[in-house]
């Protein structure tokens, strides 16, 4: 699980690959504890947009949660599609050939249940 806590900047997978993309990122949220099903985190603060770019082989298995900034996907010249169970962001934006797959609860690591925490408040 990555953190990162206000005022920290973000995540940005910019690179040398194909399209100024890193290549076959492979990314698995922790399947036990209390942060399990979260792959990266970025506190509800920080205004800091996140850039998430890979290729046809890349994976980000996890709940990604920006909600303080925006989120964009990018991929490269060939086209990326990215997995990935949920996305909660600000904004999200696809740019330059890419296709989001948000899978819910079958993009989590096995093991890892979405209603397994719910409460009801009132």
């Amino acid at each position: 699980m990555f953190y990162f806590p206000s005022g920290a900047g973000s995540i940005n997978t910019d690179g040398s690959g194909s399209g100024g993309v890193v290549s076959n990122i492979q990314l698995s949220a922790p399947a036990t504890g209390p942060y399990a099903g979260i792959l990266i985190f970025q506190d509800h603060g920080d205004v800091n947009g996140a850039r998430i770019g890979g290729d046809n082989s890349s994976f980000f298995d996890g709940a990604l949660y920006f909600p303080g900034a925006q989120l964009t996907f990018f991929g490269s010249a060939g086209g990326s599609g990215f997995n990935v169970a949920i996305a909660d962001a600000q904004s999200i934006v696809l740019s330059v050939n890419v296709t989001l797959n948000l899978l819910g609860g079958a993009g989590l690591p096995t093991g890892v249940n979405l209603t397994r925490n719910a409460t009801i408040v009132e």
